[in-house]
């Protein structure tokens, strides 16, 4: 019994030790390293940028990126891609009044 709860205690102990994250690197020579949040673009020339947005758009041949629910347009803009499905009224809630 004794060895058994040894063992569970060393498998778990080995377990948390590999949950440590791993840094957000962009690039295969481990150069490049975004925050854990950022996406990382390719600028070209084996070179990467960091987009501050998380789930970001990374807009092919530009240095620049759209935040969510956007996309890249020609002119070096982002453009809203999102609409919402089901709006709602602010005379339908109930604000317990």
């Amino acid at each position: 019994m004794f060895i058994r709860y040894i063992l569970i205690l060393a498998i778990l102990s080995f377990q948390l030790s590999q949950c440590t994250l791993e840094p957000n690197l962009c690039d295969e020579k481990r150069m490049t390293q975004c925050d854990e949040f950022a996406v990382c673009c390719p600028l070209g020339n084996e070179q990467y940028g960091c987009c501050p947005f998380t789930e970001g758009k990374c807009c092919p041949g530009t240095s620049y990126c759209c935040p969510p629910g956007f996309s890249c347009t020609s002119t070096g803009t982002c453009k809203r891609t999102t609409t919402i499905t089901n709006p709602v009224d602010p005379h339908d809630i109930d604000l317990g009044s």
